[in-house]
């Protein structure tokens, strides 16, 4: 198995799952350690995509800091997101690409991905998943460097 592109959800994965409202926003933090694994693995040919269930527009401002161009909002099929990710970047879903996720809006695409990850607090049945198909599920949590974690084991 050959990984050459992470895919990665955002609430509970790129941040820590919270939402905090104030003066009718929506803010959540992000981790900087994960996003200095992202620019070392990116500069090493890592391609990286973020599907994301959610449609806050913070997450584009994130992705345009990573330099992340491939941002799928509003998703509700996370597979066919990952599906057109592939096609627009010529790769396998199944044998080249991994998603790290956290919850069991994850699982489909996690069904279909050749490795399937999850953060170190994950839901109890996508960790099942993710032990089953011999995936990674990190030791630190969403927003606190499981990002990182992961890209380091890969790399």
């Amino acid at each position: 198995m050959m990984i050459k592109a992470v895919l990665l959800d955002v609430d509970g994965v790129l941040t820590d799952g919270k939402k905090y409202y104030f003066e009718g926003k929506v803010a959540k933090a992000f981790s900087v350690k994960d996003g200095q694994a992202i620019f070392d693995a990116k500069s090493k040919g890592m391609l990286f995509g973020i599907i994301t269930s959610d449609g806050w527009e913070g997450i584009t401002d994130r992705a345009n800091d990573l330099n992340i161009e491939d941002i799928y909002t509003n998703t509700k099929d996370k597979v066919l997101a990952a599906q057109d990710f592939c096609s627009k970047h010529n790769l396998d879903l199944s044998s080249e690409v991994c998603f790290l996720g956290d919850d069991v809006n994850d699982i489909p695409i996690l069904t279909e991905v050749a490795l399937a990850s999850c953060v170190g607090d994950a839901t109890p049945s996508v960790r099942d998943l993710c032990r089953s198909k011999e995936g990674y599920c990190c030791t630190q949590s969403g927003g606190s460097g499981a990002v990182r974690e992961l890209l380091e084991w890969l790399m």
